[in-house]
């Protein structure tokens, strides 16, 4: 390789790690405002949450979410990860939707929430958030929506009626509400055991927060 390539390289991994530092640091700023919030809704039968099946104890994770948000995507392999390190912790997902900057948000949540319908949550929330790119700007991003949801097995059918239906909009509209009522001001969120917690800037800082807790609270869930 020559040395203008290796300088072309080097600048392109040095720009992205700025992308990437200086897009936790706007997401942490941004949800500051919160940090003693505490969570005005406790997790209801029905949400959509998952993990923690096979934990003696357990530590719920609450997450306020905008499917067009860049750092809510950022993050979503990392709750994933989480899930799969930390056999303890149980994940609630909870839409809040910017439609003041996000021209997709509204829809996006509505898509994951129709697949959800179907069975499909989980992995259509895992879809949208990997083709973000593709859709966000979109002004053709339903059709991109019902093509996740086909290649998932989902009723194209059922899955319009349920993306226009009014239940599907009032849960959304449910989430939001319950967020901005728990002080959250940007996405994502997190909620620890009903604390808010700022946003880590690495993995490593995410499982520590979690373990942490587990550690201080191990005397009351014995």
């Amino acid at each position: 390789m020559n040395k203008q390539a290796v300088t072309v390289w080097t600048i392109a991994v040095v720009v992205l790690t700025l992308i990437v530092v200086g897009l936790i640091a706007l997401v942490t700023a941004s949800n500051n405002q919160s940090a003693t919030g505490v969570l005005s809704l406790p997790v209801q039968a029905g949400e959509w949450t998952t993990g923690g099946a096979n934990a003696s104890s357990t530590i719920s994770l609450v997450e306020y979410s905008d499917f067009q948000c860049p750092a809510c995507a950022f993050y979503a392999p990392w709750v994933k990860q989480l899930l799969s390190d930390i056999p303890e912790l149980v994940l609630t997902y909870r839409y809040f939707p910017l439609t003041q900057i996000h021209q997709n948000a509204d829809l996006s949540a509505q898509a994951v929430e129709a697949a959800g319908r179907q069975g499909r949550f989980w992995e259509m929330n895992e879809a949208v958030f990997a083709h973000q790119q593709d859709w966000a700007e979109s002004s053709q991003a339903e059709p991109l929506f019902m093509e996740y949801a086909q290649g998932l097995g989902i009723d194209p059918v059922k899955f319009k009626q349920n993306l226009d239906s009014q239940s599907v909009k009032d849960k959304i509209s449910q989430d939001l509400k319950s967020g901005l009522d728990s002080g959250v001001t940007g996405t994502p969120s997190f909620y620890l055991d009903g604390k808010f917690i700022n946003n880590p800037k690495t993995y490593d800082d995410f499982v520590g927060i979690i373990k942490d807790a587990l550690a201080a609270s191990a005397p009351a869930r014995s």
